[in-house]
């Protein structure tokens, strides 16, 4: 192993020359801890808190030998198995390998000779392994669990290894249960029996997620309710290829802060759903859906799916919106933007789709009475429900997440302020309850300015046209 490539704690087993038997003809020879030979402990790397120890089997003459280093900065443990710890990424100079189990000295043709180790880490999502066998590379899962880590003969006289780095800021231990060696003539000591069975290991799951859309309406602000839902598909795979079927994989949604224009506390909010409920049962290939349907407010959600009885899980994002949305662009010589002069827990209050057009209806108010309007409240940046939350509004009685606003939930609605900006003095207009330099909005008049432009007026206190 190059120092230059792989700088950390690691463990290292190489198998020296000699000739072996048929895989047919023996079992495992497993090495007990005790018969390691300590040979020497030396400095590693740039950081002088990590020692390199290194260790013989069976002894220093033998022509058939097996050599361990563990590079830690501890000495390892060697009481019934062999136990160390490797501090995480963020302690060590650069990533830090677990260890390395390998050797250099197949002869051309060995693909009889083999190494196994049976190891397991504290946190094994926290490992990243690569093997090289006759120089191709190839990324062996880990397993919740004990591993059974088997190296096998090269076919060439190329280095064979198993690497595995600590990916994690965490600290990992490792706990070595035994390693074997496919027997040598005239072993020594006599090979041990291996475990019967062999241990099986731990099935891998890994668990996509997948939706139909990318964005759904929310609930109330479509004619088709196929718009406010998507279909969710599961699927679980093993690395085992085991029969996939029952396995039952659980969903729930959370919300992102602030999504939507809401900028106030989650609490209360409503979320998406799940028909007919939050899990299913897989299928024989694994597969299993469910229907997510939007609630009425617009946002963003996140979908997570987690299979029972399995360290997996995966999510992805939902787009809970009103297509096509667009701000209403400021225009001060003829309108105001109103609605947010003091705190608002929804600034972005001037979403408008194609069809409305409040912005010429402020145009031809401001030809006929020399006013400007204040065009208030119309739709969040992502459609839905405008809720207006306590406190923000006239009667100081609205709650989160609930009306007053029973529309403005698709960008066709606009509220006027009953006061508009006089652009000249002396204005004729009414000013009737309006400060000075205001003049009144009159209803009717206005509202025969709305239907000229595509709108009405919504029968309600507030001003309130709707396209």
């Amino acid at each position: 192993m190059r120092r230059d490539l792989f700088r950390g704690i690691f463990v290292f087993l190489a198998l020296g020359t000699g000739v072996f038997s048929p895989v047919s003809a023996f079992a495992f020879l497993i090495i007990d801890p005790s018969d390691w030979n300590f040979l020497s402990a030396a400095p590693w790397g740039d950081d002088p808190s990590l020692v390199s120890y290194l260790y013989q089997y069976p002894n220093l003459n033998s022509p058939r030998i097996a050599s361990l280093s563990i590079t830690t900065r501890t000495p390892p443990s060697f009481s019934g198995g062999i136990h160390f710890t490797v501090p995480g990424v963020f302690n060590a100079p650069r990533g830090i390998t677990v260890l390395n189990f390998g050797s250099n000295s197949y002869a051309p043709g060995n693909m009889n000779t083999a190494l196994a180790m049976w190891v397991t880490f504290s946190s094994s999502t926290s490992i990243s392994c690569y093997m090289q066998l006759n120089g191709v590379l190839s990324y062996p899962t880990l397993h919740e669990g004990e591993n059974v880590i088997v190296l096998p003969g090269a076919s060439t006289s190329g280095y064979q290894q198993i690497a595995c780095q600590n990916v994690s800021p965490s600290d990992v231990t490792v706990d070595i249960s035994q390693i074997a060696l496919l027997p040598i003539d005239e072993p020594s000591p006599t090979p041990s029996p291996l475990p019967s069975p062999f241990p099986s290991p731990t099935p891998h799951y890994t668990l996509s997620l997948t939706s139909d859309k990318s964005s759904v309406y929310p609930a109330k602000t479509s004619t088709t309710n196929d718009n406010s839902n998507t279909v969710v598909t599961a699927i679980i795979q093993s690395d085992l290829g085991e029969d996939l079927s029952g396995k039952i994989v659980y969903f729930s949604t959370t919300p992102k802060v602030d999504s939507g224009g809401h900028l106030h506390p989650l609490e209360g909010r409503p979320m998406g759903s799940f028909f007919p409920g939050p899990s299913c049962v897989t299928d024989g290939s694994g597969s299993c859906q469910v229907r997510y349907d939007a609630p009425e407010i617009g946002g963003v959600e996140t979908v997570s799916a987690s299979m029972a009885g399995a360290l997996t899980s995966n999510a992805l994002d939902l787009k809970i919106e009103v297509p096509g949305l667009k701000p209403l662009e400021a225009n001060p010589l003829f309108y105001q933007l109103t609605g947010t002069e003091n705190f608002s827990y929804h600034p972005g209050n001037h979403y408008m789709a194609e069809e409305n057009y409040i912005d010429i209806v402020a145009v031809v108010f401001f030809d006929q009475f020399d006013a400007m309007l204040g065009i208030n409240d119309m739709s969040l940046p992502m459609g839905g429900l405008f809720d207006i939350g306590p406190g923000d509004d006239e009667s100081k009685t609205s709650e989160f997440w609930k009306p007053p606003h029973s529309l403005h939930r698709l960008g066709r609605s606009a509220d006027v302020d009953r006061c508009a900006k006089s652009a000249i003095q002396d204005n004729p207009n009414d000013r009737g309850r309006c400060s000075i330099g205001y003049i009144q909005v009159d209803r009717l008049k206005f509202e025969k300015i709305c239907n000229n432009n595509g709108g009405h007026l919504v029968p309600e206190s507030s001003i309130h046209c709707e396209f």
